[in-house]
């Protein structure tokens, strides 16, 4: 929820209400822009999003700071250090192209008759399960993880979250600890990036559903998605090496923030690090909400004016 004292802006932006008379002239804007109060550099227009993403000088963790401090020597950090989203090395390209091969590997009947029977369990227990466990635990029947009563589905939620709450910049040892035995659990029958999968179908998922059923509810809706109706607001980037632009310095491990929202297709990143579930997640998507529920349930279907407080993924709290 974003509260009334709290300035609009890049970080805040993807959870008020009203965003888009905000995010509207920063699309058009070419070039990378410094916001003082913030303290970073950040772009929006198309053209110079892909561009950024494209430069190799920028990298998806600070480079004093791959893995966070509070996870260094922790299970969890090991995981994430693993997982390719949060990696530029050299080894990176060679796996994501074998998960691409993997994804591609699926059969499409599977990944229906998987999000079919998922959605469906997961509607019985009313549209916020619905909307976040669709995506990660249809991923996780394709994993070969059994999701076939709902106290299965918690369970991994349960685990997915933790994850979230552990990176947050206020976690406690018990919010640690949490992680660290998930990361156990599920390391037990899935690989790194198979788990990586899972988080990466957590957050976006609940994004991409939630908006999708405030959207008339139909699959459809998912066909109509806009620029500024995607579910992940920007991506961040770090110097990885001192940069003039404009003749304006970036020092090493400057923060850049890249607006995912002046084209459809940015919704789901560029370059080394586009998102390689797209078209699974698309069709995870098409098919829970052939079976979402018709309602958000006793408190009635209100208009949805509460957004979780990240700053880059807009979830609806439906």
């Amino acid at each position: 929820m974003l509260t009334p004292d709290i300035p609009l802006n890049l970080l805040t932006a993807a959870q008020a209400a009203e965003p888009w008379t905000f995010y509207a002239e920063r699309l058009q804007r070419p070039g990378l822009h410094h916001d003082p109060l913030l303290g970073l550099w950040w772009a929006g227009e198309a053209q110079t999003v892909r561009r950024w993403l494209g430069d190799p000088r920028l990298g998806v963790r600070p480079p004093d700071a791959i893995i966070p401090p509070a996870l260094q020597t922790r299970r969890f950090g090991t995981l994430f250090g693993q997982w390719l989203r949060m990696r530029d090395d050299a080894g990176h390209a060679a796996e994501k192209q074998s998960l691409h091969q993997a994804l591609a590997a699926w059969p499409a009947a599977d990944i229906l008759d998987a999000a079919s029977r998922c959605s469906a369990i997961a509607a019985r227990a009313g549209l916020s399960h619905w909307q976040w466990a669709s995506l990660p635990c249809t991923v996780a029947a394709l994993l070969g993880r059994p999701m076939h009563r709902l106290a299965l589905q918690q369970a991994l939620l349960a685990q997915l979250d933790s994850f979230a709450q552990a990176l947050k910049p206020t976690a406690d040892m018990a919010a640690l600890q949490a992680a660290d035995a998930a990361c156990q659990t599920l390391g037990e029958q899935l690989a790194p990036q198979q788990i990586a999968l899972l988080w990466q179908a957590y957050e976006a998922g609940a994004a991409l559903l939630g908006q999708a059923w405030l959207d008339e509810r139909l699959p459809e809706a998912l066909a109509r998605t806009g620029p500024l109706r995607a579910p992940v607001h920007h991506t961040r980037r770090w110097a990885r090496e001192a940069l003039v632009h404009e003749g304006q310095v970036l020092p090493v491990g400057s923060p850049v923030i890249l607006l995912l929202l002046a084209e459809p297709e940015l919704a789901w990143g560029h370059g080394a690090h586009r998102c390689p579930g797209r078209d699974l997640a698309l069709a995870i998507a098409a098919q829970a909400l052939r079976h979402a529920p018709a309602s958000p349930g006793p408190s009635g279907p209100g208009p949805v004016s509460l957004y979780r407080p990240l700053p880059n993924v807009r979830i609806p709290c439906l």
